[in-house]
């Protein structure tokens, strides 16, 4: 019989060969133990093993309940947020509850009848009416959380409900976030459920946008960042085929940079193309067509890295990709053509995403890892003007305001008409025309008025956003094309 491929790259791994951040889910579970305890946000890139991370501190937390440690039934709940689509908080809350029902349902399930809470008993019509309404204000979400806790604590110990609530990236940026998270706040710190519930939750680099500082929530999460294996994590995932002599090895640690679907990708590849022989036969010439092979057949996993990190991101790694050496932060902030904040987002998103590794002292950094750096090379340019365009279209879409914008004309004799930018038009007249809220210097217009105009023009032209350095987007011109 042919042996399993212990290399799984393509789903969360399993708490039992979960390797390299055991540290950091003890910690996350022993807090949310105890009563002063806190809520918790897991922050880390594309397939660096988020959702792996909650189903390894679900095992963790079912341990410490089964040995005593806590005074409360810790009950850990996963929930997908893509699993749902929403258009309102109230669709989100309504979405929790069910989901956080179906689980507890199927954990009662093996009680007797007569320990069933009362809530969960068929013919209970009141509450099976709640949970499959598709909207809920939060007092109503609040109130049957609190009766379904309630009824279990009068068979059980006390409950605390962990809602390990994974990629909610679809939830940022949508016109109801602050009522979600400013809600989900009160939830956790001041209502009636404050003691029997926890949240950790795992995003995107998305997280790190200056644009969501002033969310509620946040700021009463515990932060955790998602960083590459370190070389002791490696070796216990290498571990896992004792016979991988030391320098391949070292060349898988070399092309993925200790980020984990990198190496499984690289070792699941290498066993099966082994695994008549032995992993001990394998050569770095294999390890790197293994490589070759993934840049010709998966590029499209960078390609959706590079969108989440965005502009000032692959600005950054553009800098780092250049030498092997640390790299002092204060060296980039003077190389990088950006604010000092962009630049440091820049660099925690490249963290996160396991491309680029730092010094203990948060310093100096380097990039991570040949497979990334060959595909930058590779592709980096013409992605990055990708980047840009969809970085502009998302900052228009967030400003249903006026903001101010600045357009280069390239020496082109004047512009004029609107512009298109997916979400409305811009409307301005060309510098000929007596409007003095329209300044002009050397055939730059330095300010246009944004409104909703709904027109759709087209052509081609260089723009100065703010927070975007440059975007390509559509727009009329009265005369010539510009570029």
């Amino acid at each position: 019989m042919m042996a399993r491929n212990p290399f799984q790259y393509l789903q969360p791994t399993t708490h039992e060969a979960f390797v390299g951040r055991w540290p950091l889910v003890k910690h996350i579970a022993y807090d949310l133990a105890h009563d002063e305890g806190n809520s918790h946000a897991i922050i880390a890139g594309q397939r660096c093993g988020k959702t792996s991370l909650l189903m390894a501190l679900a095992h963790q937390l079912h341990q410490q309940t089964q040995q005593g440690e806590s005074d409360y039934w810790i009950l850990p709940l996963y929930v997908d947020f893509k699993a749902g689509t929403f258009d309102s908080a109230e669709a989100v809350f309504s979405f929790m509850l069910n989901r956080i029902y179906r689980q507890l349902n199927a954990v009662m399930q093996d009680q007797p009848m007569q320990r069933v809470p009362l809530a969960m008993r068929p013919g209970n019509r009141w509450f099976e009416q709640l949970h499959s309404m598709p909207t809920l204000t939060v007092q109503v979400f609040e109130e049957g959380l609190g009766y379904v806790l309630d009824q279990i604590a009068m068979y059980a110990l006390p409950v605390r409900l962990v809602v390990l609530l994974d990629d909610i990236d679809s939830s940022l940026g949508q016109p109801w976030t602050e009522a979600l998270y400013s809600q989900t706040r009160a939830l956790l710190c001041s209502s009636d459920l404050h003691n029997h519930l926890r949240v950790v939750l795992t995003s995107s680099q998305r997280l790190l946008d200056g644009s969501m500082n002033n969310i509620p929530l946040f700021d009463v999460l515990k932060l955790h960042y998602f960083e590459p294996l370190d070389q002791a994590g490696l070796n216990q995932l290498l571990a896992q085929s004792a016979d991988l002599p030391p320098e391949l090895a070292a060349r898988i640690w070399q092309q993925s940079g200790g980020h984990p679907f990198l190496a499984q990708y690289l070792l699941s590849h290498l066993w099966e193309q082994t695994q008549l022989s032995s992993m001990h036969d394998a050569t770095v010439e294999i390890i790197d067509q293994v490589a070759a092979r993934f840049l010709a057949t998966r590029s499209f996993e960078f390609e959706g890295w590079a969108q989440t990190l965005g502009e000032s991101a692959l600005d950054v790694y553009h800098l780092l990709e250049t030498s092997t050496d640390w790299i002092p932060e204060e060296q980039i902030m003077m190389l990088a053509d950006m604010p000092v904040p962009h630049v440091k987002r820049g660099l925690l998103a490249l963290c996160c995403q396991g491309l680029v590794e730092h010094n203990e002292a948060w310093s100096h950094y380097r990039y991570s890892g040949d497979l990334f750096k060959t595909w930058f090379k590779q592709c980096g340019t013409s992605l990055q003007r990708s980047v840009k365009q969809s970085v502009a279209a998302a900052e228009i879409n967030r400003h249903p305001t006026p903001i101010t914008i600045a357009i280069d004309t390239g020496g082109g004799p004047y512009i004029a008409g609107n512009v298109n930018t997916q979400g409305g038009g811009f409307t301005g007249r060309d510098h000929h025309v007596d409007d003095h809220r329209m300044p002009v210097k050397n055939r730059v217009v330095t300010s246009l008025r944004v409104r909703r105009m709904g027109q759709t023009r087209s052509a081609v032209a260089r723009l100065n956003l703010s927070r975007v350095a440059y975007a390509l987007l559509f727009y009329r011109v009265s005369q010539s094309s510009i570029l």
